[in-house]
């Protein structure tokens, strides 16, 4: 949770936070997630919707007029 929370610092950060391990789906291991984050789990069944979700995440920052500090 603490490196998880690094990815966004104030109220101008946004990022993607995506964990890769089949252990993050277990309902225990869910649960120990933070509570602000919890909501936001994506589940899908390939890698194309996450890549997918992914795009759509940054191109929908950029249309609310946020700009990437590192590209």
């Amino acid at each position: 949770n603490q490196a998880i929370g690094r990815v966004i610092r104030h109220v101008e950060d946004y990022g993607s936070i995506i964990l890769l391990d089949e252990r993050f789906a277990w309902r225990n291991n869910e649960q120990g997630i933070s509570k602000w984050l919890r909501s936001n789990i994506f589940k899908p069944d390939n890698f194309d919707k996450y890549d997918l979700r992914l795009r759509a995440f940054f191109q929908s920052m950029s249309a609310k007029g946020f700009t990437p500090k590192v590209k």
